[in-house]
């Protein structure tokens, strides 16, 4: 039994240290990216300009100059707070839907050189799309949903109006709806984005409002002073005249 789990160790240890003798060695300098030892591609760095030069997108080309692909920075994904060290880049591959990848931040021609000769993408001076659906698979991230915070066209000199429950209305256009969940309204743009939360106490004699926007991820406090005391109850909404306080605000500030 001993021999034989010497046996299994030892062919494990052959199978590791093949696999690290296989392992492609990857190089690049000044454009040039070697895998192996052989010229493999010609990566060339352009300046992305809507960043000011900070970070460079990039065209990759066969060692005859034919264009295989390009890898440009996106901005389809937040920065991720736990890791600031990798760039999203979309990659246009032909005949495929647009593909995103991470990148080292420093020495970000290396880590691409790396994406490129560790995964096999370039073989005899062509792309192996075998290769490139295989990384795609592996490696591919989907950028997130990106909320529609467009507002309803309409005349905005107009008064804001609540005609119905749950409806907000400007110059007879519907601008927002908004519902009570507990102690808090939601309010959500015509196609369907949550575009505030508030919350408030003292009912119809609120004049001190908790704020949460969405479009630019803010919490505050807003102050609508109250002009007297309000003892009558409205059929729209128990809390109606403390909204027709805070809608206008959300209204104004660009939020409905």
């Amino acid at each position: 039994m001993q021999n034989l789990t010497r046996l299994s160790l030892l062919t494990l240890c052959l199978l590791g240290l093949l696999s690290s003798l296989s392992a492609q060695k990857v190089k690049v300098k000044n454009g040039l990216l070697t895998v192996d030892g052989k010229e493999t591609a010609r990566i060339k760095a352009t300046t992305n300009k809507e960043l000011l030069g900070l970070v460079k997108d990039y065209k990759i080309n066969n060692m005859a100059g034919d264009l295989l692909f390009e890898a440009v920075y996106s901005d389809l994904f937040p920065e991720d707070p736990n890791d600031n060290t990798i760039y999203y880049f979309e990659f246009s591959f032909p005949e495929r839907d647009p593909a995103y990848f991470k990148l080292g931040k420093l020495g970000t021609i290396r880590s691409l050189g790396n994406l490129i000769g560790k995964n096999g993408l370039i073989k005899d001076g062509a792309l192996d799309m075998a290769a490139v659906d295989a990384l795609i698979r592996k490696k591919g991230k989907t950028p997130p949903v990106t909320a529609d915070y467009s507002m309803a066209s309409r005349n905005r000199s107009w008064p804001v109006e609540m005609r119905e429950k749950g409806k907000i209305e400007q110059n007879g256009v519907l601008i927002a709806s908004y519902r009570q969940q507990g102690d808090a309204y939601h309010f959500f743009l015509p196609q369907g984005t949550l575009a505030a939360t508030v919350r408030f106490s003292g009912g119809n004699n609120a004049t001190n409002f908790l704020v949460e926007t969405f479009k630019d991820k803010q919490k505050r406090n807003v102050q609508r002073p109250a002009e007297g005391t309000i003892k009558a109850a409205a059929a729209i909404d128990p809390n109606y005249f403390a909204l027709k306080r805070i809608v206008p605000w959300l209204v104004e500030n660009n939020y409905l």
